[in-house]
């Protein structure tokens, strides 16, 4: 029986990944600077789309969620590491990764910079030194919980507000197109989107990057 609404949602969920995260992910790893990762954290990674892809990708990844139904479906699928555990508990007792994978992650849902700095330094305690946390998420600047056109609610962050908690925050627009792009387009984008006035574009994606331990957060 689901416990709760992630178990509820997950045990209704087809397990489908878009066909552009690969050249995503990796647009992702250009953005931290991190060269030759190996393994990958996927943080609230539920029934294991991007856990799967990653490993086609040949990453050996670990899942992490706290719905055992989402468990239960991302081994079945063939997630080869998923593992069951409260993110803010002590799951991965003394594991480090290369890249800690956040993608619409639900600790970082939060208007209060506190909050999500919290999550974030959480995310970063499990980064093996010269790693990094990608923080995957989307937004129209607005603050404001939406219903985009999409099954499930997301959080629209503005960046000035967890600017600070980044090396790197990026908006990206039609990042289905600009994945295979240089980098050097994406982040002149980020420049014309972040000086043009409200209302931006309906979805962009933000993208954040840090590379470093955050130690001043709770």
């Amino acid at each position: 029986m689901p416990r709760s609404s992630y178990d509820l949602m997950y045990s209704q969920a087809s397990i489908v990944v878009s066909r552009h995260f690969p050249s995503q992910f990796r647009f992702c790893l250009k953005l931290a600077g991190v060269r030759h990762p190996r393994t990958v954290l996927d943080i609230g990674g539920g029934t294991g789309a991007h856990s799967l892809r990653l490993q086609d990708m040949g990453f050996d990844v670990t899942l992490l969620d706290s719905s055992p139904i989402g468990i239960e479906k991302a081994k079945a699928a063939g997630v080869r590491r998923a593992v069951e555990g409260d993110f803010y508990g002590d799951p991965l007792p003394n594991e480090k990764f290369d890249i800690v994978l956040a993608r619409s992650f639900s600790a970082f849902n939060t208007d209060k910079p506190d909050l999500f700095a919290k999550a974030l330094t959480r995310a970063a305690g499990f980064v093996a030194p010269g790693g990094a946390t990608i923080y995957w998420s989307w937004t129209d600047c607005s603050g404001r919980w939406s219903l985009p056109d999409t099954s499930s609610g997301a959080f629209n962050h503005i960046p000035q507000s967890i600017d600070g908690l980044f090396d790197k925050l990026v908006l990206v627009p039609k990042f289905h197109l600009l994945a295979s792009a240089p980098l050097w387009v994406a982040l002149a984008l980020d420049r014309v989107l972040r000086a043009l006035p409200a209302p931006l574009p309906k979805r962009i994606t933000l993208l954040g990057v840090r590379n470093r331990p955050l130690t001043h957060a709770a």
